[in-house]
């Protein structure tokens, strides 16, 4: 092997070493809801994350209620090669909550319309039944 070679698989291996340190780190953040700066560890370093970092990055995005980023995040996760069976279950955890959420305030929207109708109308009944006593 040739001394270039032998350097290049050096760099290399400490560049996924770093990575993976990049990595722990930003999920010892993230446990500790420092969420923006895992999110700025996981981004950082200029280049793209790995599948492992896109699905952390989701996991964040999602304990901070951004769900059309995670999305996007863990696509790039399926991308980039992970474990789609996982990243497949996630997203339809997360379209499955997303359907729950519109439903919920679909039902409040609705029971909001019925109070206001129902007011509306009782004061509309009162005021016609203060007209009638005067």
């Amino acid at each position: 092997m040739s001394n270039a070679t032998s350097e290049r698989a050096t760099r290399d291996a400490i560049d996924r070493f770093n990575d993976r340190l990049r990595l722990a780190r930003a999920s010892e953040l993230a446990l500790a809801r420092r969420y923006i700066e895992a999110e700025a560890l996981v981004l950082g370093g200029g280049k793209r994350p790995s599948c492992e970092g896109y699905d952390l990055l989701a996991r964040i995005q999602v304990r901070n209620g951004r769900f059309s980023q995670a999305k996007a995040s863990w696509g790039k996760s399926l991308e980039t090669g992970g474990n789609e069976d996982r990243i497949r279950d996630y997203l339809a955890a997360l379209a499955a909550h997303e359907e729950r959420v519109f439903k919920r305030r679909l039902i409040v929207w609705r029971l909001t319309l019925l109070l206001w109708i129902l007011f509306t109308c009782l004061a509309a009944w009162l005021s016609f039944r203060f007209l009638l006593i005067t």
